[in-house]
């Protein structure tokens, strides 16, 4: 993740998928440790947050995907 931010410099970043559901015992040691693994020097205040559709985030994805080929 920490390279990640290096390379791309987001606003925020958003976990979803299953793997979110673990909440706190994800998040927290993510984001204790993204900021040692970056050398980008706002990585600390980078939001790292649980999307709000948690589980569900890879279907509305996979969907909006065949909206868009269907209207191409």
């Amino acid at each position: 993740l920490g390279s990640m931010i290096n390379v791309l410099d987001p606003e925020i970043v958003v976990i979803g998928g299953g793997v979110s559901l673990l909440g706190k015992l994800l998040f927290d040691p993510i984001k204790k440790n993204t900021v040692d693994h970056t050398i980008n020097i706002f990585a600390k205040k980078t939001p790292i947050v649980q999307a709000k559709l948690k589980r569900s985030v890879g279907i509305y994805g996979a969907a909006s995907i065949m909206i868009k080929r269907k209207h191409s």
